[in-house]
């Protein structure tokens, strides 16, 4: 299961801070299936991307079964990651390979 609690994300831009996520909280059952929609700049990816923790939430938390990701060690974070599948919205496939490769390639890095 991946609990989300209070997660917001701040930027500070050079005119000031930018609320990418502000309190987002949510329960994502084990074996679901979720997709994130919205309009452009709404914080999508922000949201995945503090989800598996490719970017620091500013406050919150992030706990995947039972285990509190901004606790881990970059190794245990890497190993963590490799068991969550996320699919983002710039995927880059390679053209020499089919569907199925291109889904296997990962796993071949792993």
């Amino acid at each position: 299961m991946i609990e989300i609690k209070h997660l917001s994300k701040t930027f500070q831009m050079k005119d000031g801070a930018v609320n990418a996520l502000k309190d987002i909280s949510l329960t994502i059952p084990d074996g679901s299936i979720y997709g994130i929609i919205g309009m452009s700049g709404a914080g999508k990816s922000t949201l995945v991307r503090c989800i598996n923790l490719l970017e620091r939430p500013t406050e919150g938390s992030v706990v995947i079964d039972g285990v509190e990701m901004e606790k881990l060690t970059p190794a245990q974070l890497r190993q963590r990651r490799r068991e969550i599948t996320m699919i983002f919205q710039q995927f880059n496939l390679l053209m020499q390979r089919s569907c199925l490769k291109n889904i296997c390639f990962p796993m071949e890095l792993a």
